[in-house]
C-alpha cells in the first residue's frame, strides 16, 4: 500500500499542470511579481505545485511540463490538422498525451523526439512559446533588434523566437545581456513567461477587437479653385503601424462626398517608429463635394 501512495505521489509531481485549483499559497517563491504571476496561474488551473503549498521554483522543467503549460496557459484548442504518427503513438493514460496532441496540431514546436521526462533548455522553450503564440496569429512588434550577447551559442532558426519574446518583453536577458540558451528552463522561468505570453495574447486580441474607438479626423486642404485634398488622420494609436485606409468614395447627387474608409493593422514584415503616434490617408476630390467619413 505505501509502494502505490508513492508512485501516485511521482506521478502528480510529474505532471506539473493539473486542471482544478488549490486554495493554498506556495511557500517556497520569492515575494514579488513572480510569484503573483505564479499563483494567478495556480488559481486560474493552469499550474499546480509539487506538493499543496511548495512550488520547487528552480526545478529544471521537462519536456511534457512544457508542453502542457504552454498549451494550457495560452488556451489553445484541439484543430482539424491531422495528428502526426509519433503523436498518436503516444500512450492514451499518459497526462501529457492530450496537450502533445493539441500541441502537435497545432504547429508548436514539438516533434518525434518529443521524450517528457527529459529536461527542456531555454531557447527550446522560447521557441516552443514562441510557436504557441504564432498559433493564435500574427502579433507583430516593432522591428528593431536587440543584441543578445552569447547569441553565437544559439542556431539562427532559434533567434527569431528569441528576438520576439525580448521585443514583447516576454523573455529577457540577465543584467550583463546574455540569455543563457543552453541552461534548463527553470519552472520559474517558465511560469513567467507563459503568464507574460497569456498577457499579451489577450492585449493585442482586445486591441483588433477594439477598433471601433478609433479616433480620426477629417480635413480638408484647398489646392486650387477646383480641388481639395482631403486626409482621414488615425490619432491615439494602440500601436505603432495600425492606420486607416481610404477604400473608395461615393459621390451623391446632394453633393456630398462620402469617404468610406478602413482601419489597418499592422503589417508584420513592415518596420514602424517606436513613437509613432498618428497615420493618415488622403485623397484629391472636386471642391464642388462636400467629405465626410463613412464608417465601415
Amino acid at each position: 500500500m505505501m509502494k502505490f501512495k508513492k508512485s501516485m505521489i511521482s506521478i502528480a509531481a510529474a505532471s506539473l499542470l493539473v486542471t482544478g485549483t488549490s486554495a493554498f499559497a506556495f511557500s517556497d517563491l520569492p515575494k514579488g511579481e513572480e510569484a503573483d504571476r505564479v499563483e494567478r496561474l495556480q488559481q486560474q488551473g493552469v499550474i499546480s505545485g509539487m506538493t499543496s503549498d511548495t512550488f520547487a521554483p528552480n526545478a529544471q522543467l521537462t519536456s511534457g511540463q512544457a508542453v502542457q503549460l504552454v498549451v494550457k496557459a495560452l488556451n489553445l484548442k484541439a484543430s482539424a490538422a491531422e495528428v502526426p504518427a509519433w503523436a498518436k503513438a503516444l500512450p492514451e493514460q499518459a497526462w501529457y498525451s492530450s496537450s502533445v496532441r493539441i500541441a502537435a496540431e497545432n504547429g508548436l514546436a514539438v516533434d518525434a523526439s518529443f521524450k517528457a521526462g527529459k529536461a527542456m533548455s531555454r531557447i527550446q522553450f522560447a521557441e516552443l512559446l514562441h510557436s504557441g503564440i504564432e498559433a493564435l496569429g500574427d502579433f507583430p512588434t516593432v522591428k528593431m533588434y536587440i543584441n543578445v550577447k552569447d547569441e553565437g551559442n544559439i542556431d539562427p532558426e532559434h533567434r527569431l523566437a528569441l528576438q520576439f519574446l525580448l521585443l514583447t518583453q516576454i523573455a529577457e536577458l540577465d543584467e550583463k545581456g546574455y540569455f543563457h540558451p543552453d541552461a534548463p528552463v527553470t519552472r520559474l522561468e517558465a511560469a513567467v513567461m507563459v503568464s507574460k505570453a497569456a498577457e499579451f495574447v489577450a492585449n493585442q486580441t482586445a486591441v483588433k477587437e477594439d477598433q471601433s474607438e478609433a479616433v480620426l479626423d477629417l480635413s480638408v486642404e484647398q489646392v486650387n479653385d477646383d480641388v481639395n485634398k482631403v486626409t482621414i488622420t488615425r490619432s491615439e494609436l494602440p500601436a505603432p503601424g495600425y492606420g486607416v485606409r481610404i477604400d473608395r468614395i461615393e459621390f451623391t447627387e446632394d453633393g456630398k462626398a462620402k469617404i468610406h474608409y478602413s482601419l489597418t493593422l499592422p503589417d508584420p514584415a513592415a518596420i514602424y517608429p517606436a513613437d509613432m503616434k498618428e497615420a493618415a490617408s488622403f485623397t484629391y476630390i472636386s471642391s464642388d463635394y462636400t467629405p465626410e467619413m463613412v464608417k465601415p
